[in-house]
């Protein structure tokens, strides 16, 4: 692995290994372009129209079923490590932080997360990100998961700032039948059950499922969550059909560190509780003509709260004191969307839609306030796809949007595919992405009580402004003749404008000794545009082989350069990542292997003035193996799986418990192993 340490000597090779590629391009053999439609799947993420692989404006990686299956994960986020691009880090048991190229230091929030279409950024807290280990559904109900490598505001809006990942769940009336699941090993138990039905139009699937998990050894980071998912299918015609997902999930999740100083991050649980209802119509008029028309409602409510300050050691001259702390949040969010898909002329065709969302935050202690936040989303936009050539074939897409509280901007995306054989495609495209200020970055106001003054933890800043991405991208995508090998190349230039990053703010002068030692502990912070720019140039690939009979290695791969005068923004960035995998098929075995490696990057959570940590490379080793027979004529699946095989290590920096105890890592993350049983009845 020592290679992956040289990105900038190692991205002196792209043009090299480019013209390579387009040798093998010219002289690929003549063969029909049946022989390679097969292997590449349909993929609707990209540019919101049905496209074969080859022929998307973005790099898109699929995680299919087979493949969900075969790693043995318990969670979308450590299935996302297989992306080319994708920076993980698991702060604790249930907390991961998944970004795409990283730049998130406080809060990972730079890429749209959908669940069958509808948007699940959590607003909880109002940080605008993923909660990954609350989500409102299980890995069992999963088809696929589409990503979209790069950034995609033109078709998503300015959520998908980096990038989106799309996850595809089974159409009720794909499958018919129950099955129940179990897992248990390492202080975790998973039990899952799901039935689904069919009886002439109506198609219904129903799954609930509890997990527990004692985390990791060391770490409050114990989880109990359980959940319920509805989905539902009613063809109204022929051409017809409405469809209806709901759901819901309650959940306990360990939090804090002990011993950090008047326990600002006292050991706790937290509680989250969520649920969701989306209703949709769609009518397919021709093979190329489909309206769709939806409604989606979600609600969370957290609760998180604790007692701050040190009951046992009494401050000179004061006494005992305790601060109340807590950061409860109710979040409510309606969206409605339509859009319309044709083929207007010859060898064009065309989305277009329309969609308005409204979020609603309560949270008293976060923003000094026991009023409502609201804000608005409007945005129309409209892709389109040129075959202009037979072998070239142009696509165009753009978004109009308008975020309350900002000026109407536009984001455009343009690609140009080269389809040289059935077999080889070359592409190259610019887009442009914002990302609005969540809730809590604009309006964080939190103000504690303290000996007749105020500590400010965090400051509002109403005039922080969107950031801003413009992406160039060279890609190329091939398969061998024999369809054993697959290769997809992305090399990008990407400049990041106004990043939001959160700085130190200048506490207010007191005369209070005591006053002045608490703000300069806990700091005064709050977000800002930053001034410099962030340039990320780099080269990422995935190579997918199949060297024997039922056996697949898929090799992944990227390297960036991040450059900015401010070092923080760098640092944010690892300079490599890389995964191998060998997936194996025996008879009524099945069995993955994998290897994972992750650069040094400043992933970090927490806030002391002045004090920065970089996590160390590390690699890890994840693996699963799987028996499958039919026993009495009902499937019957015994799998053994685990994670970080090789031990602890870090992924995630918890800043202010490491500035009390030095250079030990706080927050290691373990080993995992259990073993599985599932059965179809």
């Amino acid at each position: 692995m020592n290679g992956f340490m040289k990105p900038r000597r190692s991205l002196y090779l792209v043009p090299v290994a480019l013209a390579g590629l387009c040798a093998q391009a010219i002289a690929a053999p003549e063969v029909s372009e049946e022989d390679f439609l097969e292997p590449l799947p349909i993929v609707l993420t990209a540019s919101r129209l049905p496209q074969p692989l080859r022929e998307t404006p973005g790099s898109v990686t699929v995680l299919d079923e087979d493949l969900i299956l075969a790693t043995g994960y318990r969670n979308v986020a450590r299935l996302l490590r297989l992306v080319p691009g994708m920076q993980i880090g698991q702060s604790r048991g249930h907390d991961q932080w998944v970004t795409y190229h990283g730049l998130s230091i406080d809060y990972p929030n730079q890429i749209q997360v959908l669940i069958d279409g509808r948007s699940v950024i959590s607003s909880g807290g109002g940080t605008g990100g993923a909660d990954w280990s609350g989500m409102p559904i299980a890995v069992e109900d999963i088809e696929r998961i589409e990503v979209v490598r790069g950034p995609n505001s033109a078709a998503y809006g300015s959520n998908a700032f980096l990038g989106v990942v799309n996850i595809r769940t089974r159409h009720p009336r794909a499958e018919t039948g129950s099955n129940v699941g179990l897992n248990a090993g390492d202080g975790l138990l998973d039990a899952t059950a799901r039935v689904a039905s069919s009886a002439g139009p109506l198609g219904l699937r129903l799954t609930a499922q509890h997990q527990q998990d004692d985390g990791t050894s060391g770490i409050s980071d114990d989880l109990d969550i359980n959940r319920a998912n509805l989905n539902g299918s009613l063809r109204l015609g022929d051409n017809d059909e409405i469809n209806v997902r709901a759901g819901a999930s309650e959940g306990r999740r360990g939090l804090g560190n002990p011993g950090t100083p008047f326990n600002t991050d006292d050991l706790r649980d937290g509680r989250h509780d969520s649920n969701f209802v989306d209703v949709e119509w769609r009518l397919a008029r021709s093979a190329e003509e489909e309206i769709t028309l939806s409604y989606s409602r979600t609600a969370d409510e957290y609760r998180d709260e604790w007692l701050g300050g040190d009951p046992l050691r009494p401050i000179p001259g004061v006494g005992i004191v305790t601060i109340p702390v807590n950061n409860n949040a109710d979040f409510v969010g309606d969206a409605v969307h339509f859009q319309h898909t044709s083929a207007p002329l010859r060898d064009i065709r065309a989305a277009w839609g329309a969609e308005w969302r409204s979020d609603t935050i309560e949270a008293p202690f976060l923003f000094h306030d026991r009023g409502e936040h609201r804000q608005s989303e409007r945005r129309l936009y409209g892709s389109l796809e040129w075959r202009f050539l037979p072998d070239w074939l142009l696509n165009t897409g753009a978004t109009i949007e308008r975020v309350e509280g900002y000026r109407t901007r536009w984001v455009p995306r343009v690609a140009l595919s080269w389809l040289a054989s059935p077999a080889h495609t070359w592409r190259t495209g610019f887009s442009r992405s914002y990302r609005y200020p969540s809730f809590f970055e604009r309006n964080a106001d939190v103000q504690i009580p303290f000996l007749g003054d105020v500590l400010r933890r965090h400051v509002s800043n109403p005039d922080l402004q969107p950031q801003r991405v413009d992406a160039f991208e060279v890609g190329y995508l091939g398969q061998s003749s024999d369809h054993k090998g697959m290769l997809d190349v992305r090399v990008f230039r990407e400049r990041v404008t106004d990043l939001i990053r959160r700085e130190t703010v200048t506490p207010e002068p007191t005369s209070n000794p005591v006053i002045r030692q608490f703000r300069g502990l806990l700091g005064s912070s709050r977000w800002e545009n930053q001034s410099e720019a962030v340039t990320l140039t780099g080269l990422e690939y995935q190579l997918r082989y199949e060297p024997v009979r039922n056996g697949q290695v898929i090799f992944s791969h990227t390297l960036i350069d991040a450059k900015s005068d401010e070092a923080r923004a760098a640092r944010s960035v690892a300079p490599y990542i890389a995964s191998l995998s060998w997936h194996q098929r025996i008879g009524d075995w099945q069995g993955m292997l994998t290897v994972l490696r992750m650069g040094p990057v400043d992933f970090g959570t927490g806030f002391i003035p002045g004090y920065d940590r970089k996590v160390d490379a590390y690699t890890a080793v994840d693996a699963s193996i799987a028996w499958e027979r039919r026993i009495a004529s009902n499937p019957v699946r015994v799998s053994l799986s685990g994670i970080n095989l090789f031990g602890e290590h870090q992924e995630v920096a918890n800043r202010p418990l490491q500035q009390r105890i030095g250079d030990k890592p706080a927050n290691e993350v373990g080993r995992q192993v259990h073993l599985g049983i599932r059965i179809a009845l």
